[in-house]
């Protein structure tokens, strides 16, 4: 068995001295800076020093095939970063000071290690130091010594044979006391750390792509720094150790595959370091996140940014803020992409329905004009919540003062474009109207015509779920009387009509939602792979568990083993999971499958079309289609685990309660105004819980139908193999209590 490596400094070694070490590091705590991928690095503090910890516990097979699969070297220790201090420090490289190092096991998945050095305390990144540049501008000699010793220490590693592969101003650290000054000379250190990706080669020669890569990142990095085409210059040339002509005539192309590789880390998605830098300049070129708080000035006033409320990148970003002032939520519109436009709506709206005499938000300020982006404020209204967050008997209470809001707006002859029950605040018994861009008008003080009312109107009760809308009638009634007409028999046939024209079309654009990147969907298509997830699950970071599924199956407890489909259950960043893989059985069945749309992608749309519609069903988390030159081969369907047991074997034990006949009174009856069949309503696709909820599942051969004819014929059998799930007084009960048979 291979013995234990184990360096620790004379200071850690008296403190731990006659402990077991690797114990006593793995229980150390502290202010953690990364918890993730078997890898824990925190700073703590021993007899009144601080320490920074790098912990490794291993990084399973799975990360070991995968980097291997990649060609990649894979880290699975803390090794790498205890050979790289002492090869940076062996170079003459500051860097960080090492005060322990140990690593024990065989196993390269399971080997436990760390590593400590000093904490770098009193010292900035050059990243945050370049932001300073903006606003206290560094001397010509400061900026030309840095920029000279950052090209030197990057030349001396690379021509020793490290390269770093997260190569970042970040990753440069400089003693506060010569940031604050802004005074840097020659003899001034820099240390560089985060060094457990490096990359150091016996021979010293590092291969052109891991120099490109390393130098593009620094310069990516240095892309927001205010410097010139002097300054750019001078790093080549130092790094180089050549005079210009002859730079240009002999590293004229590595430099220009330098500039390319920068350009492209710029463009990419979640380019986290820019965001860091300028979020409104992240938001315009297109950022999907911004980093909170910042800072906005607006009329006189720092408004910090405190909360994200919304974000089209390079179109709109909705922020939460405070100034000392003031409490407002501020909308950013970019200038270019129309933005005056899109400002000139919103205030028109304001204007518009406050004359109709609904309750809006104070307007605070519009039309100041800060880094490309025009910007309207409203008074933020606290302790506020929309009718969409509101529990039914709440909502209830509100649809009196809703639906005379909507009068009042028709009666001025406007009306809001994208009405749903989330652009509606209650707060302090008042309702507030919000987004205020998208009101519309016609005819301003004349009253919207009934065309207009009636698509307006039935947009808003297709919000409400089927059982919700009788409740509407006395307000529906109230409405049309104070619009001057009145609700008989053909204007709710007419009305009806038009909710379910209106209700399908929501339907059609939620479930567009489901195959393209959106708030709610991180979607991806090629010829080799097709994917969708929902945007929490897992943080949004799906691609490693894509490329871990089959591992993450084998892996998973087997609830069905057949030779369509495989069912397990597992567990996935703390959350249990069903994973349903439909399996190609031969060449027969791939090229009867190969064409159509897989059983997991049609599963991942029913889901979510029962969830749309208020039919408890697992909550659909994604899937995965592995296809060949866009034909489709094996997939997979992920959805929440949900306990509970077979509603058969349930019932089997006792009769069904009024609440559960309840919930498939009303189940049935959503399936048939929405025209949707099962397709195998067997008893075993019905779960029950142990609070009584019943969940329907198994949806891969539900339809929606477009004609009735059709549907009936299709319902018809849903009916019948429900009802041969059950015998005796059961079956004579729950017919008559669901069909009145």
């Amino acid at each position: 068995m291979k013995s234990p490596e184990l360096y620790l400094r004379f200071d850690l070694g008296q403190q731990w001295r006659g402990q077991d070490v690797f114990s006593t590091v793995a229980e150390l705590e502290g202010e953690v800076f990364r918890h993730k991928e078997g890898r824990r690095t925190l700073r703590f503090e021993l007899a009144g020093k601080s320490y920074f910890l790098k912990y490794h516990r291993g990084v399973g097979w799975p990360e070991i095939v995968k980097n291997t699969v990649q060609l990649r070297k894979p880290i699975v220790s803390a090794r790498n970063e205890w050979q790289a201090v002492r090869f940076l420090e062996q170079h003459g490289i500051g860097t960080m000071t090492l005060a322990g190092y140990g690593e024990r096991g065989i196993n390269p998945a399971e080997i436990e290690s760390f590593v400590i050095t000093d904490d770098l305390s009193d010292t900035i990144s050059l990243e945050y130091l370049g932001q300073q540049w903006h606003d206290n501008p560094p001397t010509f000699a400061t900026k030309k010594a840095l920029i000279e010793k950052l090209a030197l220490t990057s030349k001396t590693m690379h021509e020793n044979g490290m390269n770093h592969r997260d190569y970042y101003l970040c990753h440069f650290l400089l003693d506060k006391g010569f940031a604050e000054h802004n005074t840097f000379t020659a003899d001034t250190e820099l240390f560089l750390i985060d060094l457990h990706r490096a990359m150091i080669r016996q021979n010293g020669q590092v291969e052109e792509r891991w120099l490109v890569k390393d130098l593009g990142a620094l310069y990516f990095s240095a892309m927001d720094v205010p410097l010139t085409r002097r300054d750019l210059i001078r790093f080549v040339t130092t790094y180089s150790g050549l005079n210009l002509r002859d730079t240009v005539a002999k590293q004229g192309g590595f430099w220009q595959k330098v500039r390319q590789r920068a350009n492209k880390m710029r463009l990419a998605d979640g380019a986290a370091i820019n965001q860091t830098l300028n979020p409104i300049r992240s938001f315009l070129q297109g950022q999907k996140q911004l980093n909170v708080p910042f800072t906005i000035q607006a009329l006189d006033q720092e408004f910090e940014c405190q909360k994200v409320l919304r974000l089209l990148p390079r179109k709109r970003l909705v922020v939460e803020a405070k100034s000392e002032q003031q409490h407002a939520v501020i909308k950013l519109f970019a200038a270019a992409e129309k933005g005056h436009r899109e400002l000139e709506r919103e205030h028109q709206g304001y204007q518009l329905t406050k004359e109709a005499g609904a309750v809006v938000p104070e307007m605070l300020f519009a039309g100041d004009n800060q880094q490309g982006c025009l910007m309207i404020a409203y008074q933020y209204i606290s302790n506020g919540q929309t009718l969409m967050q509101l529990d039914e008997v709440q909502r209830n209470e509100q649809l009196g003062v809703l639906f005379d809001c909507i009068s009042k707006l028709h009666a001025y002859g406007i009306y809001q474009d994208d009405i749903h029950l989330d652009n509606f605040l209650l707060a302090d018994n008042q309702l507030y109207l919000l987004d205020l861009g998208s009101i519309k008008k016609q005819r301003p003080g004349e009253g919207l015509s009934e065309r207009l009312s009636l698509k307006n109107l039935s947009r808003l009760i297709a919000q409400f779920s089927f059982d919700d809308r009788p409740l509407l009638s006395p307000h529906l009634e109230q409405y049309f009387r104070s619009r001057g007409s009145g609700y008989n028999n053909a204007a709710q046939a007419h009305l009806a009509k038009v909710t379910h024209k209106a209700w399908q079309k929501r339907k059609s654009n939620y479930l567009k939602k489901c195959f393209r990147n959106c708030t709610m969907t991180r979607y991806h298509s090629s010829a080799n792979q097709q994917w969708a997830f929902r945007s929490d699950f897992l943080d949004g970071d799906t691609d490693q568990f894509v490329a871990d599924i089959e591992e993450i199956v084998t892996a998973g407890e087997l609830l069905k083993d057949g030779n369509s489909t495989t069912v397990v259950r597992a567990e996935v960043a703390g959350k249990q999971v069903v994973i349903k893989r439909y399996n190609i059985k031969n060449k027969v069945h791939f090229l009867r499958r190969c064409l159509r749309p897989t059983r997991a992608a049609v599963s991942w749309r029913n889901a979510n079309l029962l969830a749309f519609m208020g039919i408890a069903t697992a909550k659909p988390l994604g899937f995965i289609e592995n296809r060949v030159a866009g034909l489709r081969q094996n997939a997979y369907f992920i959805c929440e685990y949900t306990a509970g047991e077979e509603l058969l074997s349930a019932y089997q034990q006792r009769d069904a309660d009024e609440a559960e006949l309840e919930q498939l009174r009303r189940l049935f009856s959503y399936l048939e105004q929405a025209k949707v069949s099962h397709g195998d309503l067997k008893a075993s696709n019905f779960l029950i819980n142990d609070k009584g909820k019943i969940y329907l599942i198994d949806l891969d051969a539900m339809k929606q139908h477009p004609c009735q004819p059709s549907f009936e014929k299709a319902l018809e059998k849903d009916k019948r193999r429900f009802m041969a799930n059950w015998s005796g007084e059961s079956l004579k009960k729950i017919n008559a209590s669901l069909f009145n048979e």
